[in-house]
């Protein structure tokens, strides 16, 4: 067995060319066994291919729009690299080992400074780098831990060795304007103590340009409320200035001047959510300031200077689109309409001027490129690919089918077909997680592309209750687990069916979370339609749900699980009736069920209890249990246990051939060198 490494680890920090190298000590987590690798294979290759780290992420710029920082993935090491487009120089900052640190995000404190966080077995922690510049050319640096258990909430870019920082302690936050140069001092002081008592039982903080926090969101748990709290400077106290149903959406953004009113993102007074005014004192809005037809607005971003909105975000035809509120520089979005890169490019960061940009794009069968634009020049820097080595295989195209449901609902889904080397392909299901707010786009997806080249074309519904379509659109989805919500991936099925582009006598069902709940029960309520079905973190007993820990102790969300699900008090034997647990001597088909054993959103006993019930009937299932996983993956051998039996299972049930690399690969392109799978970490 492979065992971590015990006491203390040394890594190295060093810049390539540069003359200095700095040495961090790092207190690592108890040793534990873990599982020994798995030889490598078709699958094993294939998953690692898909699922292993980008090799460039979180890409940001320096607030003078000079310097890019950004992590690369080469091999088995992330590495934080600075890159100076002016000199044409990339600077190797810091490198670090996947299996023994993990650096999360990047932040420019200012033009000299960037904090970094990285999780350590479990805790997270926070870097400063400092460097060193001759004749505005970075020559040096150096690095230090600034704190454990830190997390950036506002960098503060204009303001010199200042930074706002969220400290949990004893489980609660605590937020500080810190020095980083002198860190230790900055958080022993607090700032005072009912600033502090209001941070403990909030979320949400929203900071102005001086790193003063100005608002913050509170769940009331008794009243069952949401209340947002503003104060207009450090002296002033906390004034609710709206409370309602914490479904509500209300998300405060921006201060205004006149301290009298905010922007938000709302959907109070519509069924959609757009970005409007909010005046905190007579609690009326004012302007829309952008609203999308048929689409919630779902995000938006301000400017380093936290003077105004410069874009919103949303989904449509499912493709996220970033709306312009304003010209940033009148030359800039031309520079993006002209430079498009094969998709519509999204702006991810921003100078202090404005004036320099960093662009993701992407499609859905590609994970897209990061650049650097800058308009003074008219130019673009190309920074990298995301995953350059997915160009090897033959990926799907995606389409958007719409069906009007039973009642009349229309309802959006998104069919990937695999490349036409593949004729009228099997097909897999594969409803999302939620159920209710979630949703899926036509945007890259790992797994959706894995199961492509794989062979498989894959339908996903955003059935009702789907995020992004309305409130009324969400609502229609409460209560509807097994009912109307699989009557609408039905339909959706149906209408795939009609194209008569897939082989509708091989249809599988898989999904996660909510989406393995969904497999189950349609495996029992409609086993004509289906093959197979997988689950991986599937709700299996509706009425468990009530027993977790989160409802137990939050009357806020047993009130949101009682309006999703069902009162257990009203409503047991609707539980029970549309629960799988209850239902396993229905399925006919063959099974896979899949669980995290650390899982603390859906409890394994949902895996334990629908296990004990396929064995009870002698029901054809296999069961995969994974080590250290929660309500979701974090390690790629768990990645290739998952996809390896799923695809097992797929081809099994359909009656399919064994994979075949030719078939995966685009023309001309070589099958990759078989690594050395991963142990679990």
């Amino acid at each position: 067995m492979r065992r971590f490494l015990t006491s203390m680890a040394v890594f190295a920090l060093s810049a390539t060319g540069f003359a200095a190298e700095t040495v961090i000590e790092v207190q690592l987590a108890e040793p534990e066994e873990v599982e020994a690798a798995l030889a490598p294979s078709i699958h094993g290759t294939l998953v690692t291919e898909f699922f292993k780290h980008n090799q460039y992420w979180t890409p940001r710029i320096s607030p003078n729009g000079q310097l890019v920082v950004v992590l690369e993935t080469i091999d088995d090491v992330r590495e934080i690299v600075l890159l100076d487009f002016a000199n044409g120089r990339k600077l190797k900052l810091l490198a670090e080992k996947l299996r023994t640190l993990e650096i999360r995000s990047l932040y420019w404190i200012d033009n000299e400074h960037i904090a970094f966080t990285y999780d350590s077995y479990g805790q997270q922690r926070m870097g400063l780098i400092s460097l060193v510049f001759v004749d505005g050319i970075a020559t040096d640096l150096t690095v230090k831990v600034l704190g454990n258990d830190w997390y950036m909430l506002d960098p503060l870019p204009t303001v010199p060795n200042r930074a706002v920082v969220v400290v949990v302690r004893s489980g609660k936050p605590h937020i500080f304007k810190v020095d980083t140069e002198n860190p230790k001092e900055s958080v022993t002081r607090l700032i005072n103590s009912r600033f502090q008592n209001m941070i403990h039982k909030s979320t949400g903080w929203m900071t102005d340009a001086n790193g003063r926090v100005r608002a913050v969101t509170e769940y009331d748990h008794d009243k069952l409320t949401k209340i947002i709290w503003y104060r207009t400077d450090d002296s002033n106290k906390w004034r609710g200035i709206w409370k309602g149903d914490p479904a509500t959406i209300f998300v405060p953004l921006l201060a205004h001047p006149d301290n009298r009113s905010i922007t938000v993102i709302t959907n109070e007074k519509t069924d959609h959510a757009i970005l409007t005014t909010y005046n905190r004192v007579s609690g009326e809005y004012g302007e829309t300031l952008f609203n999308v037809d048929g689409a919630d607005v779902e995000s938006a971003e301000v400017n380093p200077a936290k003077t105004r909105v410069v874009s919103v975000t949303s989904v449509r035809n499912g493709i996220s689109e970033q709306h312009f509120l304003q010209d940033p520089t009148v030359a800039f979005p031309k520079l993006l309409d002209t430079q498009a890169y094969g998709s519509a490019p999204y702006v991810i960061d921003l100078s202090y001027d404005e004036r320099h940009a960093i662009v993701r794009t992407s499609t859905n069968d590609d994970p897209g490129e990061f650049f650097l634009f800058d308009t003074d020049k008219n130019l673009s820097y190309r920074i990298g690919h995301l995953r350059p080595w997915l160009s090897r295989f033959r990926l799907g195209k995606t389409r958007t089918i719409r069906t009007v449901a039973q009642d009349g609902l229309e309802i959006e889904s998104y069919l990937t077909i695999p490349d036409p080397v593949y004729e009228r392909p099997p097909l897999i299901v594969m409803p999302h997680g939620g159920p209710i707010s979630v949703r899926d786009t036509r945007d890259f997806d790992s797994t959706v592309q894995l199961f492509a080249t794989l062979g498989y074309a894959v339908l996903q519904t955003n059935y009702r209750g789907s995020g992004g379509f309305g409130k009324t659109f969400e609502s229609k989805g409460e209560r509807q687990w097994g009912r109307q919500i699989e009557d609408d991936i039905e339909a959706s099925l149906e209408s795939v069916v009609d194209l008569d582009i897939v082989d509708n006598t091989k249809v599988c069902i898989y999904g996660a979370s909510y989406g393995g709940y969904s497999a189950l029960i349609s495996a029992v309520r409609s086993p004509d339609l289906y093959k197979c079905a997988g689950s991986f973190a599937g709700v299996t007993d509706m009425s468990l749900l009530f027993h977790e820990f989160g409802v137990n102790h939050s009357n806020i969300i047993r009130k949101a699980v009682e309006r999703i699900v069902g009162d257990p008090g009203k409503d047991m034997d609707s539980l029970i009736e549309f629960s799988p647990v209850f239902n396993a001597e229905r399925i006919s088909v063959p099974v896979l069920l899949a669980h995290g054993d650390k899982d603390e959103t859906v409890d394994i006993e949902h895996f334990d209890r629908m296990k004990m019930m396929l064995e009870y009937y002698e029901k054809n299932a296999r069961y995969l249990v994974l080590k250290g996983e929660g309500h979701g993956t974090k390690y790629l051998n768990s990645d290739i246990r998952l996809f390896t039996a799923l695809d097992e299972l797929f081809r099994s049930a359909m009656d399919l051939p064994a994979p075949d690399k030719e078939s995966m690969l685009a023309p001309g392109a070589d099958w990759p060198e078989a690594e050395e799978e991963v142990t679990d970490q």
